[in-house]
């Protein structure tokens, strides 16, 4: 009877091992990201799927609500109307789609509410911004707890995070970067520092993504502006590959809490010395998001 039950247990675990081992096989890491904003979120979504499939993720799902320059007071104003102002698109299973609306028979891809977009799913996370000009103007936020409100209350399941505008370089000729900054990428980033401190680290939000500092510490490395922005005179949007790359790592890091700068990834125009950069820029922006961090070679 032993020697029987002792077989039977023998039996049962093995079969327990190999469901355990089976149904560990087939368990999906997944995620829906969906990110509001204007083009410097935009920059900072683009590398994200890929990033997101290195660190194992299989099923996943991104949404991208786009309106050029827009400011916090801007979307207030667009909620308040339930007004169709956005561009939205999606990519899941690796595929972009734009969202059209249809209307009086005719398709846009402007139109699209935000409302619409929040509630096509139980997303994960959300992520929203500032308007780049506005990034370091501490009134421009007095409508962000009005905002961060409306989101959880459209989706309350979801993690809610901030994503810090970048600095114009100095060589940018925007007036507003003139007129509220000094010209000077030294008092843009200290005031966008200021005004995320000050109106956005109180707000309940998930996590504060530092992209600003990110882009500062970026800037101390040995890496021409041209390689970090492709318009430097004017808003300067992060470069297609090594930019968005960056800002991707940090994007990624914030939300799912894994370490980004250990995958495999980086774009096949990105070379390892700048792939080792921007891996210490966003390392160092994670452990210090308020402060920047001069690039060390030897780090």
């Amino acid at each position: 009877m032993k020697k029987f039950l002792s077989l039977f247990l023998c039996v049962l675990t093995g079969m327990l091992s190999i469901s355990s081992v089976f149904l560990s096989g087939c368990t999906k890491k997944s995620i829906s990201i969906l990110a509001i904003g204007s083009s410097y979120l935009r920059n900072s979504m683009d590398q994200v799927y890929p990033i997101l499939e290195s660190l194992g993720y299989d099923d996943i799902t991104l949404g991208n609500i786009y309106s050029s320059g827009c400011k916090i007071e801007k979307h207030i104003d667009n909620i308040s109307k339930d007004k169709g102002a956005y561009e939205y698109r999606t990519i899941v299973d690796g595929v972009l789609t734009p969202k059209e609306v249809v209307i009086d028979g005719v398709s846009e891809y402007e139109s699209y509410k935000m409302s619409d977009a929040l509630n096509e799913r139980e997303w994960d996370y959300v992520i929203i911004n500032q308007g780049a000009t506005d990034g370091g103007l501490k009134d421009s936020y007095k409508l962000l707890p009005d905002y961060l409100s409306y989101v959880k209350e459209q989706c309350p399941s979801a993690k809610i995070l901030f994503n810090m505008g970048w600095t114009f370089s100095n060589q940018s000729t925007l007036p507003e970067f003139i007129n509220y900054y000094q010209g000077s990428e030294d008092v843009m980033y200290s005031a966008i520092i200021d005004a995320v401190t000050a109106k956005v680290k109180p707000l309940e939000f998930y996590k504060i993504i530092p992209a600003a500092t990110v882009m500062r510490n970026a800037r101390t490395s040995t890496l021409s502006e041209s390689r970090l922005t492709y318009d430097a005179e004017g808003y300067g949007h992060a470069t297609q590959d090594f930019g968005r790359y960056m800002m991707g790592l940090s994007l990624v890091w914030c939300v799912t809490g894994e370490d980004t700068t250990d995958i495999d990834y980086k774009p096949d125009t990105v070379t390892d010395a700048e792939r080792a950069i921007a891996v210490e820029c966003v390392r160092n922006a994670i452990n210090k998001p308020f402060e920047c961090t001069p690039y060390s070679i030897n780090q």
